[in-house]
């Protein structure tokens, strides 16, 4: 949705972005309908929100946005995911906390 909502903005400030010298601007040659640029623009945002939640527990926890852990680091980083997912099945119901199980960082995915 990244793109899309980049060009979305392009659009809406199209006459800033494309004036000319002559303090004209051609017509944009992109649309989208009232919905299309609402929709992308909200789905952009809770995005944004979950990126950010994201990088957060991985800050915590000591982790790379691949999943990667210096060696000198990795058992500190163990004990911190442990201790985040405690926290999180505190807080959640029951299908949350198998969610969670299903897609935490250094839990065996295939087994």
């Amino acid at each position: 949705m990244k793109p899309k909502a980049e060009l979305i903005r392009a659009a809406r400030n199209w006459p800033t972005l494309a004036m000319g010298e002559d303090d004209e601007a051609p017509g944009c040659p992109i649309r989208f309908s009232k919905n299309q640029e609402e929709r992308c623009i909200r789905i952009e945002a809770v995005q944004n929100f979950i990126d950010v939640q994201m990088e957060k527990i991985r800050d915590r926890i000591g982790i790379i946005t691949d999943g990667w852990t210096p060696p000198m680091t990795c058992e500190d980083t163990l004990k911190q995911n442990w201790h985040v997912k405690n926290e999180a099945f505190e807080r959640e119901n029951d299908g949350t906390r198998k969610e969670i199980l299903q897609n935490r960082p250094f839990d065996d995915h295939e087994g």
